[in-house]
């Protein structure tokens, strides 16, 4: 397998080391010119994604920013998939915290009647949790995920 991952706003240096890490493990290419810095505004981001052709995006749920205009990543892949829909059929890793699991799983089920998102790009979206990344596990959810949805 190969191909570019583009890494959008991870909120620290270390969580976008470990999360090219689990990249590179999955076997695609990417390295700190694949990432999004957390500097980006979201305008910049979309603008950037525009400009880029990836595999897989790695989008974690909790973006940096202020607490007032801060968004999610799943608010982030809304906009996406309104603005960009090529990119919206991308795969997407989405790494979360233990506390914000729960509600990332309500906003992503079956029973979602907001359509927070579309299905297929619910369907598109691998949830790890942050403290998991460098479990062997996680490297091959990742390759049956990239498998299984064409990144």
């Amino acid at each position: 397998m190969s191909g570019r991952a583009t890494v959008v706003r991870p909120h620290e240096e270390t969580m976008q080391s470990r999360l090219l890490q689990l990249v590179r493990q999955a076997g695609l290419e990417a390295d700190t010119t694949d990432v999004v810095a957390r500097e980006r505004s979201e305008d910049e981001v979309v603008a950037a994604l525009r400009q880029r052709s990836a595999r897989l995006l790695v989008i974690p749920f909790r973006q940096p920013g202020k607490a007032e205009t801060r968004v999610t990543g799943i608010e982030l892949l809304q906009r996406i998939e309104r603005e960009l829909p090529e990119t919206a059929r991308v795969p997407v890793l989405l790494p979360v915290t233990v506390f914000s699991a729960g509600q990332v799983k309500l906003t992503l089920g079956e029973s979602n009647p907001d359509e927070t998102l579309s299905q297929k790009t619910r369907h598109r979206i691998l949830m790890v949790l942050e403290d998991e990344l460098e479990e062997p596990r996680t490297v091959e959810l990742l390759t049956m995920h990239l498998r299984i949805h064409g990144g």
